[in-house]
C-alpha cells in the first residue's frame, strides 16, 4: 500500500524515503524509493537499525504506548552514530512528546554527517502505529523552510493516503 505514495513523494521531492516498521524494538528498512537527486546512505532493505537516531524511529517511539517504549529503551545506553547523536533518555523522551505534537521528527544529521531526515508515523484508525515515512537528502538541500515546512507538509500527505488505504 505505500509503493506508490512514496515513490509520489520520491519524485515530488527528489530524495530518497524509506518506510520503516518496529520490531523487536528495531527500526526495519522495509521499503524505499529514489527521487533524481537521492543520495545513496547506508541503508538496505530488511536492515535492523536502533530507533532513537532515526527520524522514523523517534516518530514510531513517540506513537507506541509507554510501556513499550520503557521496554525498547530499557537498559539501551543509546549509543551515538554521530556527535549530534541524542544519547540521553531523559532528553529523548523530551523529543519524543514534540514528534508527539507536532506529527514528524527530524534526524539533524545524527546518523549520517551531513545528512537530514524528516520522518512522520503511519497511523492505523489514528492511533496505532505501525510504521513510519522518512525523507533523507543531503543537509545542504534539507534546511531552511524545506526542511522545516515543506518535507514535512508533503510527508504528512504521504502517510494520510496510506493511512487511508490501510483503513479501508
Amino acid at each position: 500500500m505505500a509503493e506508490d505514495p512514496i515513490e509520489e513523494l520520491a519524485n515530488t521531492t527528489g530524495e530518497v524515503v524509506w518506510v520503516f516498521v518496529e520490531e523487536h524494538g528495531y527500526a526495519v528498512h522495509l521499503l524505499k524509493a529514489v527521487g533524481d537527486h537521492g543520495v545513496q546512505t547506508h541503508g538496505e532493505l530488511g536492515k535492523r537499525s536502533q530507533l532513537h537516531h532515526l527520524a522514523s524511529g523517534k516518530a514510531i517511539l513517540a506513537h507506541l504506548p509507554q510501556e513499550r517504549v520503557d521496554e525498547i529503551l530499557d537498559g539501551d545506553t543509546l549509543p551515538a552514530k554521530t556527535e549530534n547523536t541524542v544519547t540521553d533518555v531523559d532528553e529523548l523522551t523530551e523529543e519524543l512528546a514534540t514528534v508527539r505534537e507536532r506529527g514528524y521528527a527530524f534526524n539533524t544529521e545524527e546518523t549520517v554527517l551531513g545528512l537530514q531526515t524528516v520522518g512522520a508515523p503511519i497511523l492505523k484508525d489514528r492511533r496505532d502505529v505501525v510504521g513510519a515515512v522518512s525523507v533523507c537528502g543531503p543537509a545542504t538541500r534539507m534546511q531552511g523552510a524545506r526542511l522545516e515546512s515543506d518535507i514535512p507538509e508533503a510527508l504528512l500527505r504521504t502517510t494520510n493516503q496510506i493511512e487511508l488505504q490501510l483503513s479501508y
